[in-house]
């Protein structure tokens, strides 16, 4: 590892009033945490930068935007001290496009650099997306979700380290995951038609059933219909606790029934919210036939309890089906 602070950096601190820049702790901090080997350079000439394709993390338009170049160029006439820009080894840039318009405006021909040793382009553009976050001109939002995505396509980084490289929330960079899965099973499953009608909170909601059927009916079903998401994350929540596929697949069929589209914007009306909570279990609980296949003997106390209870549950309802029949309508209070 290369500190800053070297017997040529003593000569390059005394002449920084000359230069108008200080180092960057933040910076040099981060070369550190990343076990980077770094110099820091008061002089290098300006004509010696490269522009590599690819190696930019910003989009072409928010490049030393001139704007931003002006306002520069007013504070570094007026006195201020710009941290050095950041390099690769071999001059590749980095870091640093809106201070170098600046100081090409100012007509200098050597500025300060931090020169960094990186073994590839990738993670070149890595260190770039968070150099990019330390102040100034912070990435937009699509700038840091492809930087973000391009390192979850890697695989190299964790979730809480693409979150730091990127300045967003560790649940932000989660939503991706999810969504670049969802992408991709969607596709797998053939479904990716219907899935791009879908908003993202409910991709990122479907996303959570692994057995690929269930996966995709859960995409056709949502997509056939105007379901709000407090309903979905229901069906989707029984499907996960749902023992077998067959009784997963069985609980999206119910699903669908009572979600039939309704009203002249085809959104679905639900009057009963137990009624339908009722046709999405019972189906589970129906599937579990045999007895003998769901029978603990080391639960069969608490087990039998339970199921005492349902057959108490089951009496009544039989008794109010017979009673009113089956198209009375109840004035009960759900």
């Amino acid at each position: 590892m290369t500190n800053a602070i070297t017997e040529t950096d003593v000569d390059v601190l005394q002449i920084s009033e000359e230069v108008s820049f200080l180092p960057s702790l933040q910076a040099e901090s981060i070369f550190e945490n990343w076990n980077l080997k770094y110099t820091l350079r008061a002089d290098f000439p300006i004509d010696q930068i490269q522009n590599v394709p690819g190696q930019q993390v910003r989009d072409q338009g928010n490049i030393a935007n001139k704007q931003y170049v002006e306002e520069y160029f007013q504070q570094f006439t007026a006195g201020a001290k710009f941290p050095p820009i950041v390099l690769r080894s071999n001059g590749t840039l980095i870091d640093g496009n809106t201070r170098v318009a600046m100081w090409k405006k100012a007509k200098r021909t050597a500025i300060p650099v931090y020169l960094v040793d990186l073994p590839s382009s990738d993670l070149a553009r890595y260190l770039g997306t968070q150099l990019n976050q330390l102040g100034g001109v912070r990435l937009t939002p699509n700038e840091s979700a492809r930087q973000g995505n391009a390192m979850l396509e890697e695989g190299t980084f964790d979730d809480m380290q693409i979150a730091r490289i990127v300045g967003r929330s560790r649940t932000q960079v989660g939503n991706w995951r999810k969504d670049r899965d969802f992408a991709t099973r969607s596709e797998k499953a053939d479904v990716a038609a219907q899935g791009s009608r879908l908003v993202d909170s409910q991709r990122r909601t479907i996303v959570k059933v692994v057995q690929a059927r269930p996966f995709a009916e859960l995409v056709r079903f949502a997509a056939s219909r105007r379901i709000q998401h407090a309903d979905l994350a229901a069906v989707v929540e029984n499907v996960l606790r749902a023992e077998s596929e067959e009784n997963a697949l069985a609980v999206i069929t119910a699903a669908g029934a009572e979600y039939m589209p309704t009203g002249p914007d085809g959104r679905s009306t639900v009057t009963n919210p137990k009624a339908k909570r009722m046709r999405m279990v019972l189906p589970q609980i129906l599937n579990l036939a045999p007895a003998e296949e769901f029978y603990d003997p080391d639960r069969a106390e608490t087990d039998r309890a339970m199921w005492l209870e349902i057959r108490v549950a089951a009496e009544n309802a039989l008794e109010m089906y017979s009673r009113y029949g089956a198209s009375a309508q109840l004035d009960i209070d759900a």
